[in-house]
């Protein structure tokens, strides 16, 4: 952690800085220092300087706020990367989507998050080149293909 350490305390451009901080989140998270970790990936955020990025630390975010039992702050991030890769059009929000699914287990979509949640399918589908139309009306089973279908070669 000392090698990060020192090496964030350089002039250093703020794409290194973030990923460097991301780097030493997941150490912190290693070591049980959750705070320090969530201290971290949030001073990372701003600095990413692509969409996937920003998905990839807001899903982190919302992983570790989840694992912490704050489900609500936890449903917060995944929205936000829902968000992204909504506003993207580079990343698949399978996961995000299953992860917000999970967290909220029982508890039903608002009209926002369910309009957020299926223009993310529709748009992951299209992006996956997934054969069909999304089963939209079982948001959970559409987000587990999604996810499936992110692990196989796209088709050429």
């Amino acid at each position: 952690m000392q090698e990060v350490d020192t090496y964030l305390e350089q002039d250093i451009p703020s794409d290194l800085r973030g990923d460097a901080l991301a780097f030493r989140s997941s150490l912190h998270e290693d070591a049980g220092d959750w705070d320090a970790a969530v201290a971290d990936l949030t001073a990372a955020l701003p600095l990413a300087d692509s969409a996937y990025q920003r998905y990839s630390i807001e899903l982190t975010l919302g992983r570790l706020y989840e694992e912490a039992g704050e489900t609500l702050e936890a449903s917060k991030w995944y929205l936000t990367a829902l968000e992204t890769t909504n506003e993207s059009g580079t990343t698949s929000a399978g996961t995000a989507l299953l992860r917000l699914l999970n967290v909220k287990a029982e508890e039903a979509l608002s009209t926002v998050e369910r309009a957020l949640a299926t223009q993310g399918v529709t748009h992951s589908w299209e992006l996956l080149q997934i054969e069909g139309d999304p089963e939209l009306t079982d948001l959970k089973k559409a987000a587990e293909l999604l996810v499936d279908a992110q692990s196989r070669p796209m088709p050429s």
